[in-house]
């Protein structure tokens, strides 16, 4: 199970046991009181520093795709294609694979990286305001 899916997970179980004894005992303080669970799972997601392992699992897509490249280069190299292949023309569409792949991976791990830190603020931010006016809410009407 994925790290993401797991935070996840534990957000709402955190947040199912604030609601429900808040409703048994009409005192909303327990969901306020999952509000500062939730604060903590923030904090942990943000020092568990996640974007460590999103970084080594993109360095070893790059790894693949150098690898990859030089094996192609290789095989060019040992002139495994005959006479038909141009070697010029095919070193340069294997560079320009290799690069077209390469970019594919640096804008993915951006996506990643910037989901990561939007999911870390949006706890942390949600965890507060539940914290700070959790218990309000059943003197709203």
């Amino acid at each position: 199970m994925s790290v993401q899916k797991l935070l996840l997970i534990s957000v709402l179980v955190v947040g199912v046991f604030g609601i429900m004894p808040s409703l048994q005992c009409s005192d909303w303080s327990w969901f306020s009181r999952s509000g500062a669970l939730l604060v903590i799972f923030g904090a942990y997601f943000a020092w568990a520093d996640f974007l460590a392992e999103i970084k080594k699992t993109f360095e070893k897509e790059r790894s693949k795709i150098d690898d990859e490249t030089k094996q192609k280069k290789g095989l060019l190299e040992d002139n495994s294609f005959g006479e038909i292949v141009n070697p010029e023309y095919a070193s340069n569409l294997i560079e320009k694979q290799e690069k077209e792949a390469l970019s594919v991976v640096a804008s993915e791990e951006k996506l990643k990286v910037q989901l990561y830190r939007n999911v870390e603020i949006f706890i942390m931010v949600l965890g507060t305001l539940i914290w700070a006016y959790g218990d309000l809410v059943n003197k709203v009407s």
